[in-house]
């Protein structure tokens, strides 16, 4: 999944793992909402964000590592 120009949610193809070592360990992130719903990925995994704040610009959807994701963004 991902989103549109417009911040829709539209389907994509999964090409593959770009960062795959099963001989390696990882720290893993849980990044949990507001609603209750989980998701545990690594701290190099990309994240659609966005802050919830009156101003337009911030409203903006980007994508940050899982790692630094933080309190209050609304997370796509």
């Amino acid at each position: 999944m991902t989103a549109d120009d417009d911040g829709n949610v539209i389907y994509t193809d999964f090409i593959m793992f770009i960062d795959r070592d099963s001989m390696l360990r990882r720290i893993f992130y849980v990044i949990e909402t507001d609603s209750g719903q989980k998701i545990t990925l690594t701290a190099a995994h990309l994240v659609f964000v966005s802050r919830n704040s009156s101003s337009e610009a911030e409203k903006r959807m980007s994508a940050i590592f899982a790692s630094q994701v933080q309190p209050g963004q609304k997370v796509f």
